[in-house]
C-alpha cells in the first residue's frame, strides 16, 4: 500500500571492513608490547640471580680431601712400610726402647688425625647443597620429588622468585617470596605452597601485615599498617578482621575498639570520635545499632531504639561513622 511508510534500515559499519593496515599495527603494537615484558622480567630474573648468588658465594665449600680409600693406600704404602723400617733401626742398633715407644706413639697420632679429618669432610661433604629452580617448578613431574628438597631459589614465569626451604617439589618451610607485578614480598612459613604460620606480608606503597597466617589467608592475630598511616590490630578469620580488635585512622584520630564480623564492626564497640564524641554501644553490620551510651560537648545521653535526642544534630552513615552538625536541632531514631 501506498500509505505505508517504509522503515528505514541503519546500518553500522562492520569490522571486517577496516583497514587491514590498522590491523597490522595494532598486531605490532601487541607484539612489541609482549616482547619488553619479557624482556624487562629476564632483566628482573638476572638480577635477582646475581644478588642471590653474591649471598650464597660466601657459602661455597672447598673441595672435598680424599676419600678413606686413599688414606688405607697411604696407610699401606707408607705408614707400615716407615714403622718396620724405624722397628729394624731400632733393633741393628740397639736403641733405646723408649726412642721405638715415641715413634711408634708419633705416627699412631698421625694416622688417627688423618682418620678424623676425612671424617669429618665426609660428613660436611654428605650436607645437603642449594639448588636453583628456574621454570614453574623444580622439574618434571617424575623428578620433582626428588629435586624439589632441601633449600633452593626458584624462577616462576611470571617473574616472581621464592628463596627457601622445599619439600616434595613444593615450598614448605621456611622462605621469601618475590612478588614481580606488585613489587610486594613475602617472609615466614610455608605448608604446601600457602602462607602458613607466622609471617610478614608486604606491598610496595607501603602497606604491611605482621601475624600469623592459615592456607594463605590472614587468620589468628595480627596487626595491619596501612600506607596512609591507618592501623588495624586483632583477630583474623580467612583474609577478614573477624573478633576482637582494634581500629585507628592516622587522619582525624578517631578510633574504635570491639567486635568485628567479616570485615565489618559488629557487635559491642567503643568508638571514640575526631571531635572529641564517644559513643559505646552495639553494631551491627558496620552500623549503629540497639542501645547506646552516647557523650559530647553537650550532652551525654543513653537511647534505646524509637527515642529522641536534644541537642547537637548528628548524621548516621553508612560506614558507622557518625558527623557532627555546627547547628542544633533534633535527631529521630
Amino acid at each position: 500500500m501506498e500509505n505505508v511508510q517504509k522503515s528505514k534500515l541503519s546500518r553500522t559499519p562492520s569490522s571486517l571492513h577496516r583497514s587491514s593496515t590498522h590491523s597490522l599495527s595494532s598486531l605490532l603494537d601487541q607484539e612489541s608490547k609482549q616482547q619488553q615484558q619479557q624482556w624487562k622480567r629476564h632483566q628482573y630474573q638476572e638480577q635477582q640471580l646475581q644478588l642471590l648468588s653474591r649471598r650464597r658465594r660466601s657459602f661455597q665449600k672447598k673441595p672435598p680431601s680424599p676419600p678413606p680409600p686413599l688414606l688405607l693406600l697411604f696407610l699401606c704404602l707408607f705408614l707400615i712400610p716407615t714403622l718396620l723400617f724405624l722397628i729394624f733401626l731400632t733393633l741393628f742398633f740397639d736403641a733405646p726402647i723408649v726412642l721405638l715407644l715415641l715413634l711408634s706413639l708419633f705416627l699412631l697420632t698421625s694416622f688417627l688425625l688423618l682418620i678424623r679429618r676425612a671424617a669429618l669432610n665426609g660428613h660436611a661433604s654428605a650436607a645437603p647443597s642449594v639448588e636453583w629452580f628456574i621454570g614453574s617448578g623444580g622439574g618434571d613431574d617424575d623428578n620433582t620429588s626428588k629435586e624439589g628438597e632441601g633449600e633452593g631459589v626458584q624462577f616462576y614465569s611470571n617473574g616472581d622468585v621464592y628463596e627457601g626451604e622445599f619439600h616434595g617439589g613444593a615450598c614448605n618451610g621456611s622462605g621469601v617470596y618475590a612478588f614481580a607485578s606488585r613489587r610486594g614480598s613475602y617472609e615466614g612459613d610455608w605448608v604446601d605452597a600457602a602462607y602458613d604460620g607466622h609471617g610478614v606480608e608486604t606491598w610496595a606503597r607501603g602497606s604491611r601485615y605482621r601475624g600469623q597466617f592459615r592456607r594463605g589467608l590472614r587468620h589468628g592475630f595480627g596487626l595491619y599498617a596501612f600506607f596512609n598511616g591507618d592501623a588495624y590490630a586483632g583477630e583474623w578469620l580467612s583474609g577478614q578482621s573477624h573478633g576482637a580488635g582494634t581500629q585507628t585512622c592516622a587522619a582525624d584520630g578517631s578510633c574504635y575498639v570491639g567486635a568485628f564480623k567479616a570485615g565489618l564492626k559488629h557487635g559491642l564497640g567503643f568508638y571514640r570520635f575526631r571531635n572529641g564524641d564517644k559513643y559505646a554501644g552495639e553494631y551491627f553490620g558496620d552500623k549503629i545499632h540497639g542501645l547506646e551510651f552516647t557523650t559530647s560537648p553537650m550532652a551525654t545521653v543513653t537511647r534505646a531504639p524509637g527515642m529522641k535526642v536534644e541537642g547537637k544534630a548528628m548524621e548516621h552513615t553508612h560506614s558507622g561513622m557518625v558527623k557532627p552538625d555546627p547547628g542544633s536541632g533534633t535527631v529521630e531514631f
